[in-house]
């Protein structure tokens, strides 16, 4: 089994590069967001966090730079930022933070940051490690990259996001998480992730499923583990990667937030990695060499979908297009951009009646939707 200094001595292979992409593309993200939200609550403190725990060396063995250098150099080149991100990384291999902290050093301009990047190197069991915790007390986004599934848990990750401002991008090795639930050896790591009693049930329905049907199950059983330990709605984004020669699923990366709005830019970025896209619509997968498929003509392609289900669902009901986007669009393939081509051909149809367009048909949070009907 190769290790995780095995894996930054190799090239970066194409799903990283993906992966990092997206934790990158979310960070810019994330941080203009909060840095705006910032400068209206002065009383607040003025620091937001960055925080990787499990950084590697910054690098790959031909030069290729890893996430954490690239989220500080973001961080040096937007003045924005400079003032207020603090950037935070660990890895429990102590040779493998010193090289992050000579190659941190060595980029050029962070001299210029408010925050030097802090590294620290501590392992992680079952939570995030005190020294990282203390820099945690702001709003951060975490980066949870674990080689495998050794500390990570639903507490530690429900935890990182729990507080305003606070999201957390993690990796979910599905192949080796598959298999773990009924190894009894990794029990306890397992219990973390799922619960005591939830990883025992879900044990027992797997032995009759299909492999498609045990993937939808370990995510379903997942985000039920997460939601169920925090008291506010918890939305979950995932994003595939296939592996095209075992025709299987490798693992996931799943983004965690509070917040409806940061959920919709998280979807919005994993969408433009997925290889393949029908009517627009995104599958959230990537496969190497993945081709643009034709599917039969049997197969409902998914605006249509979309616009077979709105009238069927919503039947009867007054409501703003925000909460249609809430109440529909989590947990699916949609976006907020395909909602409004959708709502207008069932206006034109006679299906639904839009109100408080704003100019040239543009849609806005406070545009009503009447779909017709009684309700069902």
């Amino acid at each position: 089994m190769s290790s995780k200094v095995d894996f930054f001595e190799d090239q970066p292979q194409e799903h990283s590069l993906i992966k990092s992409n997206i934790v990158v593309d979310y960070f810019c993200a994330w941080a203009t967001i909060i840095t705006k939200n910032r400068r209206k609550r002065p009383r607040l403190e003025q620091r937001v966090c960055y925080a990787d725990l499990y950084s590697g060396p910054g690098y790959f063995k031909d030069g290729t730079e890893s996430t954490p250098l690239r989220i500080v150099r973001e961080v040096i080149g937007n003045p924005k930022f400079l003032e207020i991100v603090e950037c935070v990384f660990n890895d429990g291999d102590e040779e493998m933070a010193a090289r992050l902290r000579v190659a941190l050093e060595a980029l050029p301009g962070v001299e210029r940051l408010r925050f030097r990047p802090f590294v620290t190197s501590e392992e992680i069991r079952a939570g995030v490690p005190e020294r990282v915790q203390a820099r945690l007390s702001v709003p951060c986004m975490a980066f949870v990259d674990p080689f495998g599934y050794v500390g990570l848990s639903a507490d530690m990750l429900v935890g990182i996001v729990k507080n305003w401002g606070c999201d957390c991008i993690f990796f979910f090795n599905y192949n080796r998480i598959n298999s773990a639930v009924s190894n009894a050896n990794v029990e306890d790591h397992m219990q973390q992730l799922f619960g005591e009693v939830e990883v025992a049930a879900l044990r027992t329905r797997m032995r009759k499923m299909s492999p498609r049907e045990r993937e939808a199950e370990v995510l379903r059983t997942l985000k039920a583990s997460l939601q169920a330990r925090i008291h506010k709605t918890l939305y979950v984004e995932t994003f595939c990667f296939r592996d095209v020669e075992a025709e299987r699923t490798k693992h996931y990366i799943v983004g965690l937030t509070t917040n409806f709005n940061a959920s919709t830019v998280m979807k919005d970025i994993m969408g433009r990695y997925s290889s393949s896209h029908d009517q627009g619509v995104a599958s959230f997968v990537h496969k190497p060499k993945d081709e643009q498929m034709t599917l039969p003509n049997c197969q409902p392609r998914p605006l249509d979908e979309l616009a077979e289900q709105l009238p069927r669902i919503f039947a009867g009901r007054r409501m703003r297009f925000e909460d249609l986007l809430q109440e529909h669009s989590v947990g699916t393939r949609y976006e907020r951009k395909h909602y409004p081509k959708v709502l207008c051909k069932l206006e034109a149809e006679g299906h639904v009646l839009l109100l408080g367009l704003k100019p040239r048909g543009a849609f806005g949070p406070d545009t009503e939707i009447i779909f017709r009907g009684a309700p069902p």
